[in-house]
């Protein structure tokens, strides 16, 4: 899983059994991220130490599964296809707080609400 920072490098974290690498598209001493680049790379980091939902919606949201808009009924029906039984009020929770956290938008209507990664945290 990659991430591209606003300074043109690009960051690879890679998973080893119990071991996390970050490779770089370039040598680098240091490098400066902001505060989102952060925030995704640490989630990147930690990603297979958490279980549940939320991190499978993350993971969704890294595969680019939300680049398009998606529905509850899509969302539902993919977590559904990796194993992952969820209720729907839990989903409408979850959903609901990665939008607050902006990890997601939600346009439309209560009911018929679409949700897409957010420029801001995905």
């Amino acid at each position: 899983m990659e991430v591209k920072t606003k300074v043109g490098v690009q960051v690879e974290v890679h998973s080893k059994g119990s071991f996390k690498t970050m490779s770089f598209d370039r040598p680098v001493r240091s490098i400066e991220l902001t505060k989102d680049e952060s925030r995704h790379i640490g989630s990147l980091l930690s990603l297979e130490a958490k279980t549940g939902i939320t991190a499978e919606l993350r993971k969704l949201i890294i595969g680019k599964f939300f680049s398009s808009p998606k529905s509850f009924g899509n969302i539902r029906e993919k977590l559904r296809t990796l194993g992952v039984e969820v209720k729907s009020a839990s989903l409408n929770t979850i959903l609901g707080k990665m939008v607050e956290r902006k990890e997601l938008t939600r346009a439309g209507t209560r009911g018929a609400y679409l949700y897409q990664a957010s420029e801001e945290g995905g």
